[in-house]
């Protein structure tokens, strides 16, 4: 399978892509609040979306979908059988979809994000210059750099200033231990951000949250290809 064939699934599929990107940032978060491990570089390249604000193409965003398999699988699970379903996840998921719909009605705010995003770019430019390189059955390294801790203490500020103003706000639940350190938090804060630009994208790219329902077999069918291609090749 030549690197062109994967590129155009992934432009036939973008849409199913930004929503694995959604579930995976919801997965991530729930795992992070109740202290399991994450992969770093899949964090990575969840907040490397959110600096990708202007792309050339889906490439862009995702390089290789190697860091994005759980939130494929996850996102089919949640299509298929929402009942069994991981249950933080899904409302996560849902409760993102919601913030980036509200966040669309306050054009100020959506205006500050994204100035906050190019002042932080501008004065980090090459914390995550490596882009991702390889893909393999285990959703291995992305080759993206582990994002500096800093890095996710001014997404949290900027996420605080911004999203939690909202009338609605994501109650992450887990280890209490945990929630209260404050790196953790800014990994959360930051990681929701990163859900929010993948729902954002989802809309730009055609989704609606009636298509959840449906159009859930469609989206299964696109999420399997995904998978498939991301276990056999990377996008580059």
């Amino acid at each position: 399978m030549s690197p062109a064939t994967g590129r155009s699934v992934l432009e036939r599929h973008g849409g199913a892509a930004a929503l694995a990107g959604l579930v995976q940032a919801a997965a991530t978060v729930h795992a992070i609040a109740h202290g399991r491990p994450v992969d770093a570089t899949h964090k990575a390249a969840l907040i490397r979306a959110i600096f990708t604000t202007n792309p050339d193409s889906l490439d862009d965003i995702f390089p290789t979908l190697a860091p994005y398999r759980e939130g494929l699988r996850m996102a089919a699970t949640m299509l298929s059988s929402p009942a069994g379903a991981a249950v933080e996840p899904l409302k996560y998921s849902l409760l993102l979809l919601d913030l980036e719909k509200r966040l669309r009605a306050r054009p100020a705010l959506v205006q500050q994000i994204g100035q906050g995003i190019d002042h932080l770019a501008q004065r980090e430019p090459h914390w995550d210059d490596s882009g991702g390189s390889s893909g393999d059955d285990s959703g291995g390294n992305s080759g993206h750099k582990e994002v500096p801790e800093h890095v996710y203490r001014e997404l949290s500020e900027l996420y605080q200033q911004t999203v939690s103003t909202l009338s609605r706000r994501v109650q992450v639940t887990g280890d209490v231990s945990q929630l209260r350190r404050d790196d953790v938090a800014a990994e959360v804060r930051a990681l929701l951000l990163a859900g929010i630009r993948f729902a954002w994208l989802w809309r730009q790219l055609g989704g609606r949250r009636w298509h959840l329902v449906l159009r859930r077999s469609n989206i299964r069918r696109a999420l399997a290809e995904l998978d498939q291609y991301a276990a056999a090749i990377p996008l580059h």
